[in-house]
């Protein structure tokens, strides 16, 4: 083998090891409505949102070896990301000019929003823009999601019906469907959206 294809080899194999390992990560976040952490006080929101900011953290620091490395991975300029982009700042001077800073910042454990949790989704939108860029790679990521809906949707009709006891997971019975996400109206918006997808 020659010194360039040796190189083209090595670039195939670790460019595509990012590029995949960030898809991989990206998949893991859309498993979020699926993460119950009995631990926490309010066990269907923290640890979902800790989930998630961790997972994005993670994906993002291989995404910015991947990007560095391999410019082709670059998120392409954008509208959308760039009004994300502006609504990020806007959010940002808003909060740190605003009655309370903490708050703006990381809001409460019940909300678990606030503009660092905005900026970890901004990431997010950014990276997945950069990574899925063909119909078949985007076809992968709506299947991901639309497997974890049917998911949360047959907890859900488990929990109106107890058909399983599903106590030990934090997923007692009643007439409204909560599933993983603690609230009918989150169920009903959720499975709606996938549905349209």
């Amino acid at each position: 083998m020659t010194q360039r294809q040796t190189n083209s080899i090595e670039e195939f194999d670790t460019g595509h090891l990012l590029m995949w390992t960030v898809r991989a990560g990206i998949l893991l976040i859309m498993a979020m409505p699926l993460i119950l952490s009995q631990d926490t006080l309010f066990y269907f929101i923290v640890g979902k949102a800790i989930y998630a900011r961790s997972v994005i953290e993670v994906t993002f620091g291989i995404w910015l070896l991947l990007i560095f490395f391999y410019p082709r991975y670059r998120p392409s300029r954008s509208l959308i990301l760039a009004a994300l982009g502006v609504w990020l700042l806007i959010s940002l001077i808003a909060g740190l000019t605003g009655v309370s800073t903490v708050r703006s910042l990381w809001s409460t454990y019940e909300r678990m929003q606030g503009i660092v949790d905005l900026a970890h989704w901004f990431v997010f939108i950014a990276m997945t823009g950069s990574v899925f860029r063909s119909l078949s790679n985007w076809r992968i990521l709506f299947t991901v999601n639309i497997v974890v809906c049917m998911i949360v949707s047959f907890l859900g009709i488990n929990q109106h019906y107890g058909i399983f006891d599903m106590e030990e997971f934090g997923i007692r019975s009643t007439d409204r469907i909560e599933s993983t996400l603690g609230n009918a109206t989150y169920v009903g918006a959720y499975t709606m959206v996938n549905a349209l997808i």
